[in-house]
């Protein structure tokens, strides 16, 4: 193949690739709506039938796998229907600003009218936080485990009826909390956070400390003794992760001079393959392009042969330089350990390639 065929080649390959990141992308965006139609027409029976629990569920799973405004249009209708009014307005209000930016007129003006009916309705819930108890450092007011920010302290804010968990906790203060019931429509519900205790502190004493053996006493196994290890208690043998390295990097400079050897080689055989193509020091396309490739495989070898041999110097010296256990500049005996590399040539276009991979 001639020099100038391969960048074709090239941009087949990447609108190849493209492609298929197409179809891929095209393929799950209709599997998602797929999903979001079913649950959306399975909400709409339950709807029907008058099951509200039901029917919100399924029209949140549907808005979960594809956002549409008919699906969180419904889904305000149905916490209405339950009587969620809160959550119901929320929602309402969502859908007048996604059909105000997207100029639909008529379903803005129907939610803006549920807002307006609805409002009168709402519970509320104001949360007070004292001036002393604001002070605190690192102060976290929350409601239903949602952080409830210092602008909404003491504002009277739409929730759902039923019961609400409020907690306050500080630094160095016990965690406060208590479950507020809301009832009543269009009623306001208020709940005041105490003083904070100050966090207990640990119990005295605590768990009695295991007795440390006397130098030289023996203790069975089990009553606390470690396990012999050979290595220094508590700690791994010195120079262990070094000498670990070394052998590792030596391993893999030592593939590396093979890999570079076996390059090497290919890139001989090609050259030994022009002869046909270059009668009297005269190439044909194919024959330079061969040639080419020959010298480019020729050079990478010649690149990974020198980066493997450094690679097996640098080794040597991390194992050599490896500090003893008794502090000495001689190696002291490795820590056990199984190390396995593993290493080939895989094909590539245009050569071959290193992989190396092991274990320790």
């Amino acid at each position: 193949m001639s020099q100038r065929r391969r960048p074709c080649h090239l941009l087949a390959t990447v609108a190849l690739a493209a492609a298929t990141l197409s179809l891929s992308a095209s393929a799950q965006s209709s599997d998602e709506k797929a999903a979001a139609e079913a649950a959306f027409q399975q909400a709409e029976k339950a709807m029907t039938a008058g099951d509200y629990a039901k029917a919100c569920g399924l029209y949140e799973e549907s808005l979960r796998h594809e956002k549409a405004m008919s699906a969180e249009f419904k889904l305000g209708e149905c916490y209405e229907n339950m009587g969620r009014l809160a959550s119901a307005w929320s929602t309402y209000a969502e859908v007048a600003e996604w059909a105000k930016r997207d100029k639909e007129d008529k379903r803005e003006q129907y939610a803006r009218k549920r807002l307006a009916a609805i409002e009168p309705r709402l519970a509320r819930l104001t949360i007070q936080v004292p001036d002393d108890v604001a002070a605190l450092p690192g102060l976290r007011v929350e409601r239903d485990g949602s952080a409830v920010g210092q602008p909404l302290w003491g504002e009277a804010v739409p929730v759902d009826l039923g019961t609400h968990r409020v907690a306050a906790v500080a630094t160095g203060k016990a965690r406060w909390t208590a479950d507020v019931k809301v009832s009543g429509e269009g009623k306001t519900t208020t709940v005041r956070v105490p003083a904070l205790e100050d966090e207990a502190a640990p119990a005295p004493g605590g768990p009695a400390a295991a007795p440390i053996p006397e130098r030289g006493a023996e203790q069975a196994p089990g009553l606390g003794a470690a396990a012999p290890t050979g290595e220094p208690a508590g700690e791994a043998a010195p120079g262990r992760g070094q000498r670990i390295a070394g052998i590792v990097v030596a391993g893999v400079g030592l593939a590396g001079m093979g890999a570079g050897v076996a390059l090497g080689l290919v890139a001989k055989g090609q050259y030994d393959d022009v002869g046909t193509h270059c009668p009297d020091e005269r190439c044909d396309a194919e024959g330079l392009d061969t040639t080419d490739s020959a010298r480019s495989l020729g050079d990478v070898a010649t690149v990974v042969f020198i980066a493997g041999g450094a690679a097996l110097v640098g080794g040597g010296v991390l194992w050599l330089t490896a500090p003893s256990a008794d502090g000495g500049g001689a190696p002291a005996e490795p820590a056990k350990t199984e190390a396995r590399l593993r290493w080939g040539l895989a094909p590539r276009a245009g050569g071959a390639a290193l992989v190396a991979g092991g274990a320790w």
